[in-house]
């Protein structure tokens, strides 16, 4: 042991000079994990958004073979089939835990780019619906009043999109609608759409049909049950999942990690190759001093695991430096993305990023490390004192 830390420390301290073979090294581990954390805070953010907007023992009802709310539709006729389907709690007042909802989009420029539009979510919510919300709230102005064509926005949507501010006024399908207040939701995916009175909403958008009705089931009901009861009224045509399975039923997160990963391997193939080259290099570059070690004495496995150590070092100066890149280039800063409508969300460098790049930079330097290391193992001793090197 005392020989490994000797010559380990003797390598490490002889960094420096090497410094252009240590660059390359340390640069290539920068690079994917830079790229790697970078694009895994916006899959995490999409992914934590979605589950803070999913609330425990609800449900979402849709019309059969809808992939979201903004393309389902339930007439107001299949509203009191649905409040008789058993396995719906009530809640404290003794009312059915029911939310009636209308989505709808409004599209809107963004912050600086005018030519750039994006489709903002506008959700219409009785009073019961609004009392319902976990962590809403309103940081500026009021709440929106009933009947009157009034929103209130979530920070993101108002710090992503133009003409969305407290006073602001937008138009759409010849109506117009007055932003009275600005809400927070715990960064829930809630923050990027609007809010209004349903009615008005439903009577702005000239619509007779509802997006969704929200169930809280009663304990014990699972979803299946509920969906059985569904089926076998025969004048709703509906389906039923819990919350948290749809709002994680988004593939955008997924997809975002997918290119994550895929990109990620790509570079680090490229940056394991460089590694071994440099390492390869730095042990031709030592054949004399490695031998000259073994012929007094030192076990070839102390020089293998210096090494290795030496690779190790250096990946995990590059997957340090690449957590700062990514924390000083996208540490709370907002993405947006959506097709139907717009999700934004805080990128931030969360422990979990920072160890999963920790981790790669480990994996990196131990692929780059070994077989350099195992050569310094094989090496003839007499062979290395021959060596001009």
């Amino acid at each position: 042991m005392r020989q490994f830390i000797s010559i380990t420390l003797t390598n490490l301290l002889a960094i420096p000079r090497r410094w252009g073979m240590s660059i390359v090294v340390i640069i290539g581990v920068a690079g994917v994990v830079t790229v790697l954390t970078s694009v895994m805070t916006m899959s995490f953010g999409l992914t934590e958004a979605a589950q803070k907007s999913a609330r425990e023992g609800w449900a979402i009802v849709l019309r059969k073979g809808a992939f979201a709310e903004s393309v389902s539709s339930i007439p107001r006729d299949n509203i009191v089939a649905l409040e008789s389907i058993p396995g719906i709690a009530t809640g404290a007042d003794g009312e059915l835990a029911f939310e009636r909802q209308y989505v709808t989009t409004i599209r809107q420029s963004r912050q600086g780019l005018d030519e750039v539009m994006g489709s903002v979510l506008v959700r219409g919510l009785s009073n019961r619906g609004m009392a319902e919300l976990d962590d809403f709230e309103l940081v500026e102005g009021r709440l929106f009043e009933t009947g009157k064509r009034e929103l209130v926005v979530g920070v993101l949507t108002r710090n992503e999109y133009q003409g969305v501010g407290l006073g602001d006024e937008l138009q759409h399908k010849g109506a117009n609608w007055r932003v009275v207040g600005v809400f927070s939701a715990d960064g829930s995916a809630m923050e990027s759409e609007m809010l209004g009175d349903l009615d008005a909403v439903m009577a702005g958008m000239n619509s007779t049909a509802f997006s969704s009705v929200r169930v809280r089931l009663q304990d014990g009901v699972t979803i299946d049950a509920f969906n059985e009861s569904l089926e076998a009224d025969p004048r709703l045509k509906v389906e039923a999942k819990w919350e948290a399975d749809y709002t994680n039923s988004s593939d955008t997160g997924a997809l975002i990690e997918v290119v994550a990963y895929t990109v990620s391997i790509i570079m680090a193939v490229g940056a394991v190759f460089g590694a071994l080259n440099v390492m390869y290099m730095a042990v031709s570059s030592r054949t004399r001093e490695i031998a000259t070690l073994r012929a007094l004495g030192f076990g070839a496995w102390s020089v293998a695991g210096s090494v290795l150590v030496e690779a190790l070092v250096l990946a995990c100066l590059g997957a340090l430096v690449g957590l700062l890149i990514t924390t000083f280039l996208f540490q709370g800063s907002t993405f947006t993305t959506g097709q139907l409508a717009s999700v934004s969300t805080v990128l931030r460098v969360s422990p979990e990023i920072a160890t999963l790049g920790l981790t790669w930079g480990v994996v990196m330097g131990l692929l780059g490390g070994l077989l350099p290391a195992i050569r310094a193992v094989r090496m003839k001793i007499v062979d290395g004192l021959r060596s001009e090197a």
